[in-house]
């Protein structure tokens, strides 16, 4: 559900937003305190939009290639927890991580290993 508000433009967001919290307060289902701090968090976010933006565009070229690849991981696994449910995307994310770090220690000795190989192959 958090993929589908970040997919959203500005106008549509807010609008929809009030629509929404409108609705939730007419059946019951929000409460009015609950529907005034929604409200004000989508207000807050788009008049905050420029600040951000300008913020973001003076940070160097890396940096913004960190919090590209950053928010394309949450994108993705708001994906998944979509598809396969959240409990199921933790597991995934978990095991994920527990491979990368295998990885990375093992990197090292895989790098010795392929270099003593190629020296054992040279001596011949």
């Amino acid at each position: 559900m958090r993929l589908l508000w970040l997919l959203l433009p500005d106008d549509a967001f807010l609008a929809l937003t009030c629509v929404g919290v409108g609705l939730g307060l007419i059946v019951g289902l929000v409460r009015p305190r609950v529907g005034l701090s929604i409200l004000g968090m989508a207000i807050l976010s788009v008049m905050m939009a420029p600040f951000i933006e300008a913020f973001i565009s003076g940070l160097p070229a890396w940096v913004g290639l960190l919090l590209l690849i950053a928010v394309s991981f949450v994108i993705v696994r708001s994906l998944f927890a979509l598809l396969i449910g959240r409990e199921a995307t933790s597991h995934m994310v978990g095991h994920l991580a527990a491979v990368s770090v295998m990885f990375v220690l093992m990197l090292p000795f895989r790098i010795m290993a392929a270099l003593f190989r190629a020296l054992l192959r040279g001596e011949r």
